[in-house]
């Protein structure tokens, strides 16, 4: 019987041991690691990726603050300074955040204040979570971490995860390095 779970575990896995010693053991090993990954991955609720890049902190929410040249071109409002409102459009799509934090060269949190997400069953999915920009100096550059507080518990998890890691490694990034971003792109 315990040989059997752990061929159908192995074959879970997508492994082909085909007589090897000790494959099914390392197969079992790799099932329980991915397992306690995925677990600690669903116990935690942010989603977080970070860019380093070659400009002074001060510059950096500058740059994020451009919300159009890199995430979404259809904004409205202001995205400067605390207590700012403003909204995202993507079509029929629409996110509306609050700026709640604001400290110059270091930390700005946009709060979801209301969306509308049609793609999604929950269409006020992303309500209440925050987009938290933390900004430091690491090794002569300035390392831009972004989290998405509460993300990873949505619905939306893993298809909003892809699409923020493309917007802030390689649209915003891209913005911040050579002057143009990837709005509207991931």
């Amino acid at each position: 019987m315990e040989v059997n779970y752990q061929r159908n575990k192995v074959e879970q896995l997508g492994f082909s041991c085909l007589g090897m010693t000790g494959c099914h053991d390392y197969a079992i090993n790799l099932n329980e690691e991915v397992s306690t990954y995925q677990r600690n991955k669903m116990a935690s609720k942010e989603f977080s990726c970070s860019i380093d890049v070659n400009i002074e902190p001060k510059e950096t929410l500058n740059m994020i603050s451009r919300v159009s040249d890199w995430w979404v071109k259809d904004v409205e409002g202001s995205t400067t300074k605390l207590d700012d409102a403003f909204t995202v459009h993507f079509g029929t799509t629409w996110v509306s955040f609050k700026i709640t934090e604001l400290i110059l060269d270091k930390k700005v949190v946009w709060q979801v204040t209301d969306c509308h997400l049609p793609w999604n069953t929950d269409l006020k999915e992303w309500n209440g979570t925050q987009l938290v920009w933390e900004i430091s100096d690491e090794k002569n550059q300035t390392r831009i971490n972004f989290t998405h507080v509460g993300l990873v518990r949505l619905d939306c998890g893993n298809q909003c995860m892809n699409s923020w890691g493309g917007y802030v490694k390689q649209s915003l990034f891209k913005l911040i390095t050579e002057g143009e971003g990837l709005p509207n792109k991931f």
